[in-house]
């Protein structure tokens, strides 16, 4: 088909709508379409102005597309009369068409007259793309039919298989290249409500080799040394309050305070080496990244014993300042 979600006849869809949908569904159908809006483009004009239209639906709202596939389905049920009748038992259970979006592939043992099936889409303000209309013939001794394209597809299993791996390794190349290159740009996507899209582009600051840099630097330097020396320290201090006894509050609370410490130094130190930049070619990344995102949670649920740990250390002291004589009671 040429152009033909702007061809569409708005009042014929309509009508054929008021079998399918309620009256409500309708009115707000109606009330969507009739605000379609066609924008001109004449380049020796000084200025443009929009009108409104009584055909065509827009093509980047998901109720198009249906709206769309239920008028070419009902113009398709006038068009297979004009088809070569079925003569064989194959021919009966084979599809006479298949259609995807507005192209429409017809299958047939004879030769079809695409003038006939031109004049009854016209009755639908629908117009036959002559220029992108293929013939093809389906002969065992040809194979040149196994490289035609139907719906993105080609028919032959094996050259279709093959065409993807391409279109795929070409993919993970582009995506590769993406993400090796130095300065990854972000890309937002932003559509418009006229049709049209704009494509906003956000250098970042640093690259992403350098960002690696200051990760390392900041794991090797902070972070590795801060967590191992906070995991024999607390073990130090968890000796020496188990040995001073339970008998005093505080020696409780410091030693649960040194329990929640030791285990945030040991799963930082463990998370920052699943994180490690110099880890990342690893065949087993994506489960070491899993098994950092599970810590994560953990972390933080120890993160928080640690503070209650110490505000209950500090309300403590407090409490003793304020009533120093009633504390032991």
């Amino acid at each position: 088909m040429s152009a033909a979600f702007e061809t569409i006849n708005i009042e014929t869809l309509l009508k054929i709508l008021e079998d399918i949908v309620n009256e409500d569904e309708h009115r707000v159908i109606r009330f969507l379409l009739s605000n379609t809006i066609i924008d001109t483009k004449i380049i020796i004009a000084t200025e443009k102005k929009p009108f409104f239209s009584n055909v065509g639906t827009p093509q980047w709202d998901s109720l198009s597309l249906v709206l769309f596939t239920i008028y070419m389905e009902h113009a398709l049920k006038e068009v297979r009369p004009v088809l070569p009748k079925p003569s064989t038992p194959l021919e009966k259970v084979l599809p006479r068409e298949i259609a995807y979006a507005d192209n429409v592939d017809f299958v047939a043992f004879q030769d079809i007259d695409i003038e006939e099936v031109g004049k009854v889409l016209e009755k639908y303000n629908l117009q036959v793309n002559v220029d992108k209309t293929e013939f093809t013939n389906l002969s065992r001794g040809e194979t040149d039919w196994q490289t035609t394209k139907k719906v993105s597809t080609l028919i032959g299993d094996q050259e279709d298989i093959e065409r993807r791996k391409q279109l795929s390794s070409a993919a993970l190349v582009k995506l590769k290249n993406v993400c090796m290159s130095t300065e990854r740009p972000l890309l937002l996507h932003l559509p418009m409500n006229n049709g049209s899209s704009n494509i906003l582009v956000v250098t970042s600051l640093v690259s992403y080799a350098l960002l690696d840099s200051f990760i390392m630097v900041d794991d090797f330097m902070i972070t590795f040394p801060m967590s191992l020396l906070g995991v024999f320290t607390n073990i130090a201090n968890a000796i020496v309050f188990c040995k001073l006894g339970f008998s005093d509050n505080s020696n409780v609370n410091f030693l649960a305070l040194s329990v929640f410490d030791f285990f945030v130094s040991v799963i930082s130190f463990v998370t920052r080496v699943l994180l490690c930049p110099l880890l990342r070619h690893l065949s087993i990344e994506p489960t070491m990244r899993y098994i950092a995102h599970c810590l994560s949670h953990a972390l933080i649920i120890v993160t928080c014993g640690g503070a209650m740990m110490t505000a209950l250390i500090a309300l403590e002291r407090c409490v003793c300042v304020v009533f120093p004589l009633k504390v032991r009671e």
